[in-house]
C-alpha cells in the first residue's frame, strides 16, 4: 500500500473490480483505516447500505438470487438447490465476519460425496455473493482438483441400432433432433412451424424452474444458440408427419437406457447424441461451421468435450501414412 502525502493531507489510491477509489485522510492512515474507508466507498457505489453489513449469509444469498431474476429459470433453480444444501453454520454467519478460513472450511465440508465440479459450482455462487457484498475481501481458497471425465460417445453402429429400436415409438423424433445437434431443452420447445423444408429454426428452450415446473424461455442458452440447422427435406417431412415430442423429458433417457440394456451397449444419454453430432460434423466441416450448427459460444468447450473426432482423424491419418509407406519400408 502506498500513501501519498499532499500538503497536510494523505491520499491512498486503490482499484477494486476495475473501479479506482481515491481516499483522503488528514493523518497517515493505518491499513485497517484504509480498508474500512475503502469498504464504505465501495458500498456507496454499489448502493449497499451500512445496515446490510449486519446481514447473515442466508439474507445476502436470498437477496442476491432475487437480484438475478433475469437469469434463466434453470440457473435460478440451480442456485436454489445450492441454497438448500449449504450448512446452517455458514448460512447463519454474518457477512462482515466471513473470512478465508470460513470459506475454506465450507469447501472442506462440501467436498465429501460431491465431484470437484459440483464443489466448484457451489463455491462459484458463494464466492459471487461474498464478493458482491464485501468486495475488499481477497478470497484465497483451495478447491478440490478437477478430474478429467471421458464422455462416452456412441458409435455409428450403436446409434443405428438405437434408431431401429425407436422407429415405431414416440421417441424417434427427439432422438433424431438430438442427432442433428439440438439440446433437450431445445427439442422440448420446438413447434411444428419451426420445422421448415430445409432447416430447423432453434430459438427457444423449455427448462425447469425452481419449483420443478417446465417453463418456456424465449431466448436460448446463449446468443449463438439461436440458430438454423439445415436438414434434408425428407427428414423435415418425417418430423412433421410424426409430430414433436411433448411427453415427460426424463422419458427419453429412460427409453435410451432400456435399449442400451437390451442391446448390451454402454449406457449413454440423449445429450450423447449431441456429442455424436459434433464428432461427425468435425470430420467434414470447418470448426466455425460446427460451432454455428451446434450453437456453441466457446470453441474451447466444444474441443474439450467433443475431442474424439480429432482422435479419430489422427488414427485415420496414421492409417493412410502406413498405407502409403507399406511398399517402401514394410
Amino acid at each position: 500500500m502506498y500513501i501519498e502525502k499532499r500538503g497536510k493531507s494523505y491520499r491512498v489510491s486503490k482499484q477494486v473490480n476495475g473501479v479506482r477509489y481515491v481516499l483522503s485522510f488528514d493523518h497517515s492512515p493505518s491499513k485497517k483505516e484504509v480498508k474500512k474507508l475503502l469498504e464504505e466507498e465501495v458500498n456507496k457505489v454499489r448502493g449497499i447500505s451500512s445496515i446490510k453489513r449486519g446481514f447473515i449469509f442466508a439474507d445476502a444469498l436470498e437477496e442476491y438470487i432475487n437480484l438475478k431474476e433475469l437469469l434463466s429459470p434453470s440457473t435460478i433453480a440451480g442456485y436454489r438447490k445450492i441454497q438448500r444444501n449449504l450448512p446452517e453454520w455458514f448460512l447463519n454467519t454474518k457477512l462482515k465476519d466471513i473470512d478465508n478460513t470460513d470459506l475454506q472450511r465450507l469447501i472442506n465440508e462440501l467436498n465429501p460425496g460431491r465431484s470437484p465440479k459440483t464443489v466448484s459450482n457451489y463455491f462459484g455462487l458463494v464466492g459471487a455473493v461474498v464478493r458482491y457484498y464485501n468486495p475488499v475481501l481477497n478470497i484465497r481458497v483451495t478447491l478440490p482438483a478437477k478430474t478429467k471425465v471421458e464422455k462416452y460417445i456412441p458409435t455409428d453402429y450403436e446409434v443405428k441400432l438405437l434408431f431401429q429400436e425407436a422407429i415405431n415409438t414416440r421417441y424417434y423424433v427427439p432422438l433424431l433432433l438430438a442427432a442433428y445437434g439440438l439440446r433437450r431443452s431445445e427439442i422440448l420447445a420446438l413447434e411444428l412451424e419451426d420445422i421448415k423444408d430445409d432447416h430447423i429454426h432453434v430459438h427457444s428452450a423449455l427448462v425447469y424452474d425452481e419449483n420443478s415446473n417446465l417453463v418456456r424461455k424465449d431466448t436460448n442458452k446463449t446468443y449463438e444458440s439461436s440458430r438454423k440447422i439445415y436438414i434434408p427435406e425428407e427428414v423435415a417431412q418425417e418430423i412433421r408427419k410424426r409430430g414433436l415430442y411433448k411427453g415427460d423429458p426424463s422419458g427419453i433417457n429412460d427409453f435410451i437406457s432400456s435399449r442400451c440394456d437390451k442391446l448390451g451397449f454402454q449406457h449413454f444419454t440423449l445429450h450423447s447424441l449431441r456429442h455424436f453430432f459434433a464428432t461427425k460434423m468435425s470430420m467434414i466441416l470447418p470448426e466455425a461451421d460446427v460451432l454455428a450448427l451446434g450453437g456453441w459460444s466457446n470453441p474451447h468447450v466444444m474441443k474439450n468435450i467433443y475431442r474424439h473426432a480429432q482422435v479419430d482423424r489422427s488414427l485415420e491419418m496414421q492409417s493412410k501414412i502406413r498405407e502409403a509407406y507399406k511398399d517402401i519400408i514394410g
